[in-house]
């Protein structure tokens, strides 16, 4: 009986949130793709799970540990839980199958992934575990109410063992952590004792005295908030623990990013290459607001399709790589935001915000030629040269060879010429770095851009890096790893040389394999007659919601398709003058697309969520079904049976 009722209250629990749950689940089967990142185990310990519970460890849902803070009074009441004799045995079991199994899904692999519908993530890997501290303090307020019949000696052994386990956290830690990862210190062992003291002293002589019992209860609340403030304060500014100089700089390295994003005007549309922050912020969002890393369709589109153009990013639209003139100008990217090493002594804070001179909006009309476009080969530049020509009707080579000489200097370096690619190692694997510098002759007036193509695209940490000392020097992020292909800015510098190099150092592989180099630099004349080909056929947005905007446009014989930098998924609508028309993907299915026919029109792109409509009625029937225990359990109380559903 007691698990047909747990059974029914998690049927229950299940279709009232299946508004939000099914809609969900059908996005996440509908975006199931090869994993960017391959998991090769979970590496953690019931230890590491079990210091997340006391205060001032680092609580972050994309961190090497889960998230379980619960608090000293769950340290004391859970295993009183289990140990008091007036707990029904049947609810101790359900408790403890459901701790181990949801701690299981934190150690073991295979039960990893199956919390992930065995789909490996890319950031944020235990964003399950908020269920073992719901568990946890379910436990612990269950047997709060029995406070006063706890021997004080049983919790005064509790918490000197909590104490005590603490501590050896902390020596073990330093063992065998670096000092920026250690989540434990002497000043946490000190802030846990002086609470589980306060809390201790307040059941004695407050809570188990009868006059005193409500200021107890007072008191106590007020202990446990200040725990939970404290325990935030002491996450954030980390004191008590010893930082690394690189989480300093990225910590001052947001922040000075996001006041720049905040002098960015709030009323039009526009999209931001971010370079350089640490978290998520405005410039972070998905949707038609951004060009993500994450995919809308089984075979990833739009993933495949921004590499085609020498364009990643991070897997939350944090960090854009390859980003260049064109491509900023044909999907809204108006500005471009830099937050500058600050361990650099002459900052560039000029260059913290940049504005493109020509950017086009969120969608504009180009020739039908577009529906036409398939990249070939592996040559970025040569995909921006076929994009634009096809959007425009015209033979825009907007990005040619460097023609000038390249040199190559090498510092412990070798080089392997093979058939159809090139090995790039160490020369000598016990010295520290290996370095393979391209040298070009600058051009005055053009950008020089460098591209190394990869039999195979794999974000991985430990490949080979690529360092310009063009636009972005002075920047934390100068560099970008070679596994992941991408158009690396080289420079515009006015007079000398242009240079990027391959870099291996400690961190990473000894070897490194790439197909081909290209070196490449715009033609500013042909990018500015691309602009003026386009800019006059750009949509009027003239109101824009989450999911829904309205704008107008203009159509003519010789630009009848309307793109738009929207990325297509399914539950997008699009309609001309009130009727719905077909949307038709472009860019390799990637990006929303619309034929009109010539003149004005006014088009709306609605979005509706797959799976909405199914997942009220779903919540309707599991309301109705909550409907139907409680009041079933009321009869029962009113019959004097004290068994019911819920």
């Amino acid at each position: 009986k007691p698990i047909i009722r747990y059974m029914i209250c998690v049927l229950t629990a299940a279709a009232i949130s299946a508004a939000v749950l099914f809609p969900t689940a059908l996005y996440l089967f509908r975006n199931r793709a090869q994993d960017a990142t391959m998991l090769e185990g979970v590496h953690l310990s019931i230890l590491d799970i079990y210091q997340n519970l006391f205060i001032g460890q680092m609580q972050t849902t994309d961190g090497i540990y889960p998230m379980v803070y619960c608090g000293i009074v769950v340290l004391l009441m859970v295993p009183m839980f289990f140990y008091d004799k007036e707990n029904d045995r049947h609810n101790k079991i359900m408790a403890a199958v459901l701790i181990a199994f949801l701690v299981l899904c934190s150690l073991w692999t295979p039960a990893y992934l199956f919390m992930h519908c065995f789909d490996a993530p890319d950031s944020s890997g235990f964003r399950f575990a908020y269920l073992i501290s719901f568990v946890l303090l379910t436990m612990a307020c269950v047997e709060w109410n029995r406070i006063k019949q706890i021997p004080m000696h049983r919790l005064l052994i509790l918490s000197l063992f909590n104490a005590f386990a603490y501590y050896i956290i902390f020596l073990m830690q330093r063992n065998y952590l670096a000092d920026e990862l250690q989540s434990s210190s002497i000043l946490g062992l000190e802030i846990n004792l002086i609470f589980l003291v306060l809390i201790l002293l307040s059941v004695k002589y407050l809570l188990r005295s009868e006059k005193k019992e409500q200021l107890g209860q007072k008191v106590f609340l007020a202990i446990v908030v200040m725990e939970v403030i404290l325990n935030g304060y002491f996450c954030v500014t980390r004191i008590g623990y010893s930082v690394g100089e690189s989480k300093e700089i990225y910590q001052l390295w947001s922040e000075e990013a996001n006041q720049a994003m905040e002098q960015l005007p709030k009323e039009s549309f526009y999209r931001v290459h971010y370079i350089n922050p640490i978290g998520a912020n405005d410039s972070a969002l998905y949707g038609y607001r951004s060009i993500g890393y994450f995919s809308t369709f089984e075979n990833v589109t739009l993933r495949n399709s921004m590499e085609a153009l020498g364009y990643m990013t991070s897997p939350r639209t944090i960090l854009d790589y390859g980003s260049t003139q064109l491509t900023r100008m044909l999907f809204a990217q108006e500005y471009v935001i830099r937050a500058t090493d600050l361990r650099v002594e002459e900052r560039r804070t000029d260059q913290r915000i940049t504005q493109d001179n020509f950017v086009l909006g969120l969608g504009y009309m180009v020739s039908e030629s577009l529906l036409d476009y398939t990249p070939t080969g592996d040559n970025a530049f040569e995909h921006l040269n076929q994009l634009i020509s096809d959007m425009t009707g015209e033979d825009l080579q907007c990005y040619q060879p460097v023609r000038t000489p390249i040199t190559m200097e090498e510092e412990n370096m070798l080089i392997v010429q093979n058939e159809g690619y090139a090995t790039v190692s160490m020369e000598d694997p016990t010295q520290d770095n290996a370095m393979l510098t391209f040298l070009m002759e600058a051009t005055p007036g053009c950008n020089t851009y460098a591209y190394f193509s990869q039999p195979y695209a794999l974000k991985d940490a430990t490949s080979a890096r690529t360092l310009s000392e063009g636009g972005d020097y002075g920047s934390l992020m100068t560099h970008s790893y070679l596994s992941s292909p991408h158009i690396i800015y080289v420079g515009a510098n006015e007079s000398g040389m242009d240079a990027v190099t391959i870099l291996m150092g400690v961190n990473t592989v000894k070897t490194q394999t790439f197909q081909n180099a290209y070196f490449y630099q715009d033609n500013p004349e042909l990018l500015q007659a691309a602009y003026d080909c386009l800019k006059d056929a750009q949509m009027q947005i003239t109101a824009m919601e989450d999911d829904e905007i309205v704008a107008n446009v203009t159509a003519t014989q010789q630009k009848p398709l309307l793109f738009t930098s929207i990325p297509y998924e399914q539950g997008w609508h699009v309609y001309v003058d009130g009727s719905e028309v077909q949307i038709q993907p472009t860019i390799q299915q990637a990006f929303i697309s619309v034929m009109l026919s010539p003149g004005a029109h006014e088009v709306r792109f609605v979005f509706k969520t797959p799976g909405a409509m199914g997942g009220w009625c779903l919540t309707l029937v599991g309301l109705i079904s909550l409907g139907i225990c409680i009041g079933i359990d009321l009869g029962g109380k009113k019959n004097g049976k004290n068994q019911g559903i819920l």
